[in-house]
């Protein structure tokens, strides 16, 4: 709630009588903690909270290449062709006209895919599960709320503008052409040397000029992450 903007509607509810912070219990769950959201949290939890965490999926292979965004049609058609027993790949990209553009180009490579649309949000899912669709293509905005039990691939076409935004994922476009790529070279290149996976020397190189921060104040492993209160 605190990221989609329902932080008005959160004070309004403390406004109208909550108990004191030191008085009540309160647990906050996300699938990720920037900086921003860690500093608003904390502004309703005790002092004393605890956080929680699980490390990042070490039996997932992260690949950053580096393809500038010319280039990236090509070296998409390329992996999926080298990787045609896939039963089900993700497709993440910036907008909506390039998820589109890429379904064209793959079904006119006979690739069955499709977009996530909001007027057919949950046709596209449900066709995706069952296997009609061998390919996802979606938004970063729409990976919030993606979950399957089973994914085989996934490919950030266009990276996002958050490292908060790249968990879990499989293979990278890096272009070092566009800004927001370069600025976070840095938390990619972390959470490769979390996951202790080599990263490559163009990373490297864009890591030590980025200003990307990212936080590492976990204190202790659960099933997700999670902030909670101790009751004093």
């Amino acid at each position: 709630m605190f990221n989609q903007d329902f932080e008005r509607d959160i004070r309004k509810l403390e406004e109208l009588g909550l108990p004191q912070k030191d008085k009540r219990f309160t647990s906050i769950f996300s699938d990720t903690f920037s900086q921003e959201l860690q500093n608003l949290a904390a502004q309703y939890l005790c002092e004393r909270y605890i956080f929680l965490s699980v490390n990042t999926n070490e039996d997932i292979t992260h690949t950053i290449e580096e393809v500038r965004q010319a280039d990236k049609k090509d070296r998409l058609l390329q992996l999926l062709a080298q990787n045609l027993n896939l039963k089900r790949c993700l497709i993440f990209v910036e907008t909506i006209e390039t998820a589109d553009y890429i379904e064209t180009e793959l079904t006119h490579k006979n690739l069955m895919s499709v977009v996530i649309h909001d007027d057919q949000h949950s046709e596209a899912l449900q066709g995706f599960t069952n296997g009609k669709y061998q390919i996802l293509i979606a938004t970063s905005i729409a990976a919030c709320n993606l979950d399957f039990s089973s994914v085989d691939c996934v490919i950030h076409y266009d990276l996002p503008d958050s490292i908060d935004f790249y968990i879990d994922q499989s293979i990278s476009f890096f272009d070092p052409d566009r800004i927001s790529d370069r600025k976070i070279a840095a938390g990619l290149l972390s959470k490769l040397t979390e996951m202790g996976q080599e990263a490559p020397e163009f990373l490297k190189q864009y890591a030590a000029t980025s200003d990307d921060t990212t936080f590492s104040n976990t204190v202790e492993e659960d099933d997700e992450d999670e902030w909670e209160d101790e009751e004093d």
